[in-house]
């Protein structure tokens, strides 16, 4: 936890939670094992400190700028937007959220938004994730509309927004056995009606076929 953030009312996304040092020990020990370091860093110096300390992504990112961007890149450390996370807060929580929760959030989104599509333009690699369990942003459907928001809202094509789930794998070193049909890998993969390269929301199909290492789950 890099940063403050939007779920918790003594907090903010511009307050550092760890300093550099702190983070550090965290990352070698990490490393060490062959694990994954994952920085929640929505604001400023989090993000910075983070990148400094060696994380392998940003979550969120949402003030990341231009330096930070340049850094990104030279170290090959992944941005994951969530974008959907602070969308679904801000559209749909204004009558149900506590107001400080739901003013937190709507005041940075647009930032966010022209943010992370900034740093997508500039080269870093962006990771497909969703923040599930954030509000109105549940673990069973909401992946198939981050990628949607990717492409409205970020700017990719189709096949760039499906890239980053490929991003994903490679992020968590696993793009040898998932992330992609290829051979010798797992065969997860889904069945749809409509050309997904063409129309994003061809993956929210409700009675699409989906297959886990070869076989049909439903």
């Amino acid at each position: 936890m890099a940063s403050g953030g939007v779920m918790a009312p003594g907090d903010y996304m511009d307050e550092a939670q760890l300093t550099v040092e702190e983070m550090k020990v965290a990352v070698y020990e990490a490393h060490n094992k062959h694990k994954i370091v994952a920085a929640h860093a929505e604001g400023n110096p989090g993000i910075r400190n983070a990148i400094e300390a060696g994380v392998d992504s940003i979550e969120h990112g949402f003030y990341v700028d231009e330096e930070e961007i340049k850094t990104m890149k030279k170290n090959n450390i992944y941005l994951v937007p969530t974008i959907i996370a602070a969308v679904y807060v801000v559209e749909k929580g204004q009558s149900k959220l506590p107001k400080w929760e739901h003013q937190k959030m709507a005041n940075a989104m647009n930032d966010a938004i022209n943010n992370v599509r900034n740093a997508y333009k500039k080269g870093v690699k962006i990771a497909l994730g969703t923040d599930a369990g954030t509000p109105y942003n549940y673990f069973d459907i909401t992946t198939p509309n981050e990628l949607e928001m990717m492409v409205e809202r970020i700017g990719m094509s189709e096949f760039e927004a499906y890239r980053t789930s490929y991003n994903a794998a490679e992020l968590m070193k696993i793009n040898d056995e998932y992330g992609s049909i290829e051979k010798d890998k797992y065969a997860d993969f889904m069945i749809i009606d409509d050309n997904p390269m063409e129309n994003i929301k061809a993956v929210q199909q409700t009675d699409k076929e989906v297959y886990v290492s070869g076989r049909k789950e439903f």
